[in-house]
């Protein structure tokens, strides 16, 4: 994790470095970091567990199953 956030780091500089981008190039540049933030976020933090109504609903299903 803390490679990857060294990495990251070394991107913005070398983003900040570059003279030639316009405000709306950062912008973009700010945005596509964020995209990838999210996505290591959610890799990092596994499958998505069950929802309520899902686990509810199997419950249901399997008193269902109890009484056959």
């Amino acid at each position: 994790m803390m490679q990857i956030k060294e990495n990251v780091q070394s991107l913005h500089s070398a983003l900040r470095r570059r003279k030639f981008l316009f405000k709306e190039d950062k912008e973009e540049v700010i945005a596509m970091n964020m995209f990838v933030f999210q996505f290591l976020l959610s890799f990092l933090a596994g499958p998505p567990s069950k929802s309520k109504e899902t686990k509810w609903m199997n419950k249901l299903i399997n008193k269902g199953r109890e009484f056959e």
